[in-house]
């Protein structure tokens, strides 16, 4: 399986997705090598716990295994179809996290918040802060609440008592801000 394209570019991530597809697994592993930071970096903001974080990593990555040909005919990328499932099975997590949080839990989970992680390459920094540049601090404080929590507008409306209207203009500019910070 040799490939001319380079690693990010859209004909490229389709010869993954058909190698996937034909079951060869070095494809896979080319794709966690391209994503796997990335992903995790929206894991670990979610779960906040770096086993934790691994776990989905892992899952996620497996789901994608056995589920690339639904990946076929979307109107997305590679990465933001990856980065939805991981969101869903991070906020799985982290919902039954919330469900069953030990005295243990809550004082690992205070540690790693206090900690600084990087990743490799940083990714995760730079869309973070290329988003902050370009918003304000209430856009930013809705941004984290609707991705990384994964608050619904009524919720979002609760927390900040901002509008409907307002919620979604704020998520609007954030992902456009994502996708072009991304490009």
């Amino acid at each position: 399986m040799q490939n001319i394209f380079k690693k990010g570019d859209k004909d490229h991530d389709q010869i993954l997705v058909r190698d996937i597809s034909r079951g060869h697994p070095e494809a896979l592993g080319q794709l966690y090598d391209q994503y796997a930071a990335i992903v995790y970096g929206l894991i670990y903001r979610i779960v906040r716990q770096p086993y934790l974080a691994e776990e989905v990593l892992k899952s996620v990555f497996l789901q994608i295994y056995h589920e690339i040909d639904d990946f076929e005919g979307r109107q997305v990328s590679l990465l933001t179809w990856i980065l939805q499932k991981a969101r869903n099975a991070a906020l799985i997590i982290r919902s039954t996290q919330k469900n069953s949080d030990s005295l243990e839990n809550q004082v690992v989970e205070k540690t790693v918040h206090e900690r600084e992680l990087s990743l490799d390459g940083g990714e995760i920094a730079v869309v973070e802060d290329g988003i902050s540049e370009n918003l304000s601090e209430i856009e930013i404080t809705v941004w984290n609440y609707f991705y990384f929590q994964g608050l619904g507008l009524k919720e979002i409306q609760v927390q900040t008592g901002l509008r409907e209207i307002e919620i979604k203009s704020i998520i609007r500019s954030a992902v456009q801000n994502f996708n072009r910070i991304r490009a």
